[in-house]
Protein backbone atom coordinates (compact mmCIF):
# COMPACT_ATOMS: atom_id res chain seq x y z
CA UNK A 1 0.00 0.00 0.00
CA UNK A 2 1.40 3.61 -1.08
CA UNK A 3 1.81 6.09 1.90
CA UNK A 4 -0.11 8.94 1.80
CA UNK A 5 1.85 12.32 1.86
CA UNK A 6 0.53 15.09 3.80
CA UNK A 7 1.77 18.12 4.21
CA UNK A 8 4.35 19.25 6.86
CA UNK A 9 2.40 22.36 8.22
CA UNK A 10 -1.34 23.40 8.13
CA UNK A 11 -2.64 26.00 5.23
CA UNK A 12 -3.61 28.36 8.00
CA UNK A 13 0.31 28.50 9.75
CA UNK A 14 1.41 29.10 6.53
CA UNK A 15 0.43 32.25 6.46
CA UNK A 16 1.87 33.46 9.60
CA UNK A 17 4.92 35.98 8.06
CA UNK A 18 7.89 36.86 9.69
CA UNK A 19 7.15 38.44 13.32
CA UNK A 20 7.84 42.36 13.48
CA UNK A 21 10.68 41.84 16.03
CA UNK A 22 12.84 39.59 13.58
CA UNK A 23 12.55 41.92 10.88
CA UNK A 24 13.15 45.16 12.46
CA UNK A 25 16.16 43.22 14.03
CA UNK A 26 17.44 41.95 10.12
CA UNK A 27 17.15 45.88 9.06
CA UNK A 28 19.06 47.25 12.03
CA UNK A 29 21.65 44.43 11.67
CA UNK A 30 21.46 45.59 7.70
CA UNK A 31 21.78 49.48 8.22
CA UNK A 32 24.13 48.72 11.51
CA UNK A 33 21.25 50.48 13.33
CA UNK A 34 20.44 50.79 17.10
CA UNK A 35 18.15 47.76 17.56
CA UNK A 36 15.02 48.87 20.37
CA UNK A 37 12.91 46.01 18.88
CA UNK A 38 14.68 43.49 20.53
CA UNK A 39 16.71 42.81 23.76
CA UNK A 40 20.09 42.33 22.77
CA UNK A 41 22.56 44.53 25.69
CA UNK A 42 26.43 44.19 25.25
CA UNK A 43 26.70 45.35 28.45
CA UNK A 44 25.51 44.38 32.39
CA UNK A 45 22.17 45.87 33.12
CA UNK A 46 22.97 48.57 35.32
CA UNK A 47 21.71 48.34 39.25
CA UNK A 48 19.07 50.80 39.44
CA UNK A 49 17.44 49.25 36.36
CA UNK A 50 17.65 45.63 38.30
CA UNK A 51 15.77 47.43 41.00
CA UNK A 52 12.90 49.16 39.05
CA UNK A 53 12.18 46.08 37.12
CA UNK A 54 12.15 44.41 41.28
CA UNK A 55 10.07 47.00 41.91
CA UNK A 56 7.68 46.66 39.02
CA UNK A 57 7.53 43.14 40.06
CA UNK A 58 6.60 43.71 43.41
CA UNK A 59 3.95 46.02 42.81
CA UNK A 60 2.37 43.93 39.74
CA UNK A 61 3.10 45.96 37.30
CA UNK A 62 3.71 42.99 34.72
CA UNK A 63 1.74 43.54 31.56
CA UNK A 64 3.68 44.62 28.03
CA UNK A 65 3.26 48.41 27.76
CA UNK A 66 1.03 49.67 24.71
CA UNK A 67 2.62 48.84 20.94
CA UNK A 68 4.69 52.14 21.04
CA UNK A 69 5.69 51.96 24.33
CA UNK A 70 4.90 53.92 27.90
CA UNK A 71 4.82 57.86 26.83
CA UNK A 72 7.07 58.71 30.21
CA UNK A 73 9.58 56.60 28.82
CA UNK A 74 9.03 57.63 25.30
CA UNK A 75 9.95 61.41 26.93
CA UNK A 76 12.67 60.27 28.94
CA UNK A 77 14.49 58.65 25.76
CA UNK A 78 13.76 62.14 23.87
CA UNK A 79 15.17 63.83 27.20
CA UNK A 80 18.10 61.64 27.13
CA UNK A 81 18.54 62.25 24.06
CA UNK A 82 18.59 65.64 23.96
CA UNK A 83 21.41 65.96 26.98
CA UNK A 84 23.45 63.39 25.93
CA UNK A 85 23.59 63.88 21.76
CA UNK A 86 23.41 67.52 21.97
CA UNK A 87 20.04 67.42 20.50
CA UNK A 88 18.09 70.15 20.49
CA UNK A 89 14.12 70.05 20.83
CA UNK A 90 13.52 70.45 17.50
CA UNK A 91 15.36 67.63 16.78
CA UNK A 92 13.30 64.78 18.30
CA UNK A 93 9.86 64.64 17.38
CA UNK A 94 7.55 63.03 19.92
CA UNK A 95 3.79 62.18 19.33
CA UNK A 96 1.58 59.56 20.94
CA UNK A 97 2.76 56.86 18.71
CA UNK A 98 6.38 57.15 17.94
CA UNK A 99 10.07 59.02 18.68
CA UNK A 100 11.72 59.94 15.68
CA UNK A 101 15.19 61.27 15.38
CA UNK A 102 16.02 63.25 12.53
CA UNK A 103 19.32 63.89 11.64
Amino acid sequence: MREIQRPKISTKAKQFTESVIREMTRIAVQYGAVNLAQGFPDFPCPPDLKQAAYEAIETDINQYAITWGDRLFREAIAHKANWYLGFNNKNIVRNSQTLTFMV
